[in-house]
């Protein structure tokens, strides 16, 4: 468990916090009269980092407590850290209480037409909740943030109330998007 921990972690942070903590390390030597400098890599983050982190440490965790067997079908183990859905919207899942669903078989992959019709309404739902919310942002709040000064205080109040439904509008898109897309699966 130890080294599942550690080699999560320390690649997150590594990707995460190295050239930072080489940009201080650097400050430190190069105010204590050292010559010597750490080289900075310049790490693009791998997209999605910080999520399969997670969930590959909630898999340990569920491990490591008793609550689920060692998955031995590599497929099911990277289906589950990499399931599309969550992946979008979150959030992190448990072991215990995801890979049951998927060791069902195929079937439970094929939606029932009331899940596909539900599932497909929930996604377009959110796709259009997400295109107003960008239809906002652009048509309006970028207008404003851009050049505040011609706007009277009435409509920059205005736009602050609309900058919270965007970011909801936002958020709640993806989110109805990702659960439609996941229902369209069978979860």
């Amino acid at each position: 468990m130890l080294l599942s921990l550690g080699g999560n972690l320390g690649l997150l942070f590594f990707f995460k916090y190295y050239d930072f903590a080489t940009h201080l390390i650097n400050q430190g030597l190069q105010s204590g009269g050292f010559e010597i400098t750490v080289p900075a890599l310049g790490l693009l983050l791998p997209v999605g980092i910080s999520f399969y982190t997670f969930q590959t440490l909630s898999y340990t965790i569920d491990v490591y407590r008793g609550n689920l067997a060692v998955e031995r079908s590599f497929l099911k183990f990277s289906l589950y850290v990499t399931f599309f859905p969550q992946l979008v919207a979150g959030p992190i899942v448990r072991a215990s209480e995801f890979i049951p669903d998927i060791k069902q078989g195929i079937y439970h992959f094929l939606p029932s037409g009331e899940d596909f019709n539900y599932g497909a309404f929930q996604f377009l739902g959110g796709l259009i909740k997400k295109m107003m919310a960008d239809w906002l942002a652009f048509g309006l709040i970028d207008r404003v943030y851009e050049s505040p000064d011609m706007f009277t205080a009435g409509e920059t109040l205005i736009v602050f109330y609309a900058y919270g439904l965007q970011i909801y509008g936002d958020f709640s898109g993806y989110t109805d998007m990702a659960l439609g897309a996941a229902r369209l699966m069978g979860f």
